[in-house]
């Protein structure tokens, strides 16, 4: 008798862990604890210069608030080592861990390979037994593999214990660190009070000054001499101070002017206080950058920053905020209101407000245009952020609220965050993670890294040889162009692997895999109990169907990730039939004697909408305008089913389609709903129930004798990819 062969996926011998990035973090970790323990007798010292050390030049409930403050500050920051440290040995336990039974498995898989016949094809491992003790040879082996990867799971539990412990210590100083440094943060302590009879000087222990201009409109200027002195001119009126003398200027009440000139290398520090101030740091083009140290608080109204330079710390506070940041490593945040931040490079947090970040070179601002572009940093806060990129190698956390981001080129880092996120990277080998809530996640060009993380999420590969994990929940999935490797983790997916030679696994749940004759399944021809066989998938071919007739106008960025959602549609059962037939439609219609006619064109769209018309005045069959990043997903627009966001991008280009579909076959519906006036060709176009028999009465859409089939409609593909029927229009 010929024994049968044995498929097995190399994966229950791969743990794909990589221990070294775990110890590289440990490095960190430890780096950071040590950090905030150098940081604590910093602040001290610092604090201790208005104090003295005794406190003979300043007396009073002021003086008494801030020494207050400064020893519970102080405290606050004191203590991370301990769980920095206890982070960091629970690291290196586990890299420790996963590189011994790493060891482990690789040695079974020699051993195995060395005693059964077999033939190594890409991820997949078909054994040839010989006999019935090779047969029972390989099942043993995958099942000593089984036992080393549960047990390790066991085994890992010490050190992920010792991780939440750390947890626990690090929340407890983030409960007393949001004392001081939460959006909403209290007064910390009594502030003297402002110069209400002309500008009033104070000339503290340590030689700084500090100016308070005044409760008016002020204008003042900070500048250098010949012989190096300080100069302080407030309304005309100067103040003289010796060379290097630091200088705190208080701006208080009113809408004030504060300029500092490049030649001053001392430290200034500018409190804008109340009012629409403005405060430039050297900020006009062409002017060598400033190189002192530089803190400016901007505080309560709608204040202009500007600075160019390194190493500033910039804090806009309340208002409606506009700064830009020039030069290299300076630290941008944000309060409340809605702030617009644009930078060539350094860190930037925003607050509760829906925040505009820029960082990059940006040629529609006369500040930025030609400059520099390094490195940027940036984290969201509690609001609603859009998030841009440079074209370096960006970090961005966008934090919690509802918030966009773009990558643009480099090799971007992404974290969505809490919040209903759209997460682009554009050009580049990004890594992106969605984060926590219902994300909407397009990797673009370049090789990319996409997670879902929790939610039901929508993760878009496109060009490139990407890696995509749904995550937790019911995820699409989508490959687009180049060799991809897919998984679906947790929950019901739907996997489109597009163009290439894809690798897919759906993981746990019922999943539904539309593939093509390149592509490798991790379920195909394993036997029973093997890698791969999870609950029930569906596996269904799809054949590929050609989409370059649709012409696509806009920005570079704006055609790729239109292309991307047109390639999806390429590779779905229902999208290839609207693929297909806006195609034969072209092609039956089109006149060659006539350039520029009988064409689908989509158009960029700055409006948060998307627009579809017969294209009789530009001279196509169809014409669309979209915005890429707009779903119609508030509750009560999308869906009634649901309290949450349930949205895609594509579906909205999906239902501009449609129209697009009625125009072509002449099938758009004429009139008005009678349930709620809404035009029936929207709702023909959504999938909805309309009158298409004329008698005023809505017909079923799913009926045979409709003229606009189901499939192509927006519900229709929504159906498909497993997201909430849109309920409504």
């Amino acid at each position: 008798m010929v024994e049968p062969k044995i498929n097995v996926d190399s994966q229950w011998f791969d743990l794909k862990a990589d221990p070294t990035k775990l110890e590289k973090s440990a490095t960190k970790w430890r780096a950071m604890g040590k950090k905030g323990d150098d940081v604590s007798g910093d602040l001290h010292d610092a604090a201790n210069v208005v104090l003295d050390g005794k406190g003979k030049e300043w007396k009073g409930d002021t003086r008494d608030s801030f020494e207050t403050h400064k020893t519970s500050l102080v405290k606050a920051v004191a203590g991370t080592k301990t769980p920095s440290d206890d982070v960091a040995g629970a690291l290196d336990g586990l890299a420790t861990l996963l590189r011994n039974r790493q060891g482990d498995l690789d040695a079974l898989k020699t051993k195995l390979l060395g005693r059964v016949a077999n033939v190594v094809n890409g991820g997949q491992i078909t054994f040839s037994p010989k006999d019935a003790k090779e047969t029972k040879g390989v099942m043993d082996a995958v099942a000593a593999a089984r036992g080393i990867r549960d047990g390790l799971d066991i085994q890992m539990g010490t050190h992920t214990s010792a991780m939440s412990k750390a947890v626990g210590e690090w929340q407890a100083i983030s409960t007393k660190w949001s004392k001081y440094a939460s959006e909403n943060a209290p007064d910390t302590f009594k502030l003297p009070p402002e110069a209400d009879n002309g500008t009033q000087v104070l000339k503290l222990p340590d030689g700084s000054v500090i100016v308070n201009t005044g409760t008016g409109d002020e204008k003042t200027d900070v500048r250098t001499d010949s012989d190096g002195n300080v100069i302080v001119t407030v309304d005309g009126k100067e103040y003289k101070y010796p060379p290097g003398t630091p200088v705190a200027i208080r701006g208080g009440e009113g809408d004030d002017e504060v300029t500092i000139n490049p030649s001053v290398k001392s430290d200034v520090t500018v409190l804008g206080g109340e009012g629409k101030d403005q405060i430039v740091d050297n900020g006009l083009p062409g002017q060598d950058p400033s190189t002192g140290p530089r803190t400016i608080i901007g505080g309560d109204g709608d204040d202009r920053i500007v600075v160019n330079g390194e190493n500033k710390n910039i804090s806009s506070g309340a208002g409606n905020d506009k700064v830009t940041a020039m030069g290299d490593n300076n630290n941008v945040s944000t309060g409340d209101g809605k702030d617009n931040v644009e930078t060539t490079g350094g860190y930037n947090s925003t607050g509760r407000g829906g925040d505009f970040v820029r960082a990059g070179n940006h040629n529609d601002n006369p500040f930025l245009k030609g400059m520099d572009v390094h490195e940027s940093t940036t984290f969201g806060g509690t609001g609603d952020d859009e998030i841009q990129g440079s074209t370096k190698d960006d970090k961005i956390s966008a934090g919690s609220g509802d918030d966009q981001v773009y990558g643009h080129e480099g090799d971007d880092l992404v974290d969505g965050g809490a919040g209903h996120d759209y997460l682009d990277g554009q050009d580049g080998d990004d890594n992106i993670s969605g984060g926590a809530d219902k994300d909407t996640v397009y990797g673009l060009d370049g090789d990319d890294t996409l997670t879902g993380g929790s939610g039901r999420d929508y993760l878009e590969g496109a060009e490139g040889n990407d890696t995509i994990g749904g995550g937790t929940e019911e995820d699409v999935v989508s490959g687009g162009r180049g060799d991809d490797n897919l998984h679906g983790d947790d929950g019901d997916d739907v996997m489109y692997a597009g163009a290439g030679k894809d690798t897919l696994d759906g993981g746990e749940g019922n999943d539904k895999q539309f593939v093509q004759d390149e592509d490798k399944v991790a379920s195909d021809g394993v036997a029973p109990g093997m890698w791969g066989v999870n609950d029930s998938d569906t596996v269904q071919k799809v054949d590929i169907v050609d989409n370059s007739y649709i012409q696509v106008r806009g920005s570079d960025e704006f055609q790729d990730r239109i292309r991307a959602d047109l390639d999806m549609y390429s590779s779905s059962p229902t999208g290839k039939q609207m693929m297909e037939n806006l195609g034969d439609r072209v092609s039956d219609t089109h006149d060659d004697w006539k350039p520029g006619e009988r064409e689908v064109v989509i158009k960029e769209f700055d409006e948060e909408n998307g627009t579809a018309s017969s294209g009789k005045l530009s001279g196509s069959d169809v014409e669309i305008q979209i915005n890429p990043d707009f779903h119609l997903d508030d509750p009560g627009e999308a869906t009634t089913s649901k309290t949450e966001r349930e949205g895609v991008p594509s579906a909205i280009l999906y239902h501009e389609l449609a129209h697009g579909y009625d125009y072509l076959n002449d099938t758009s519906a004429d009139g008005h709903d009678k349930g709620n006036d809404a035009p029936n060709d929207e709702r023909q176009a959504a999938g909805l129930d309309y009158d298409w028999t004329g008698d005023g009465k809505r017909d079923n859409v799913h009926d045979k004798d409709n003229p606009h089939p189901y499939a192509y409609t927006e519900n229709g593909l929504r159906d498909e990819m497993g997201r909430d029927h849109r309920d409504a229009y």
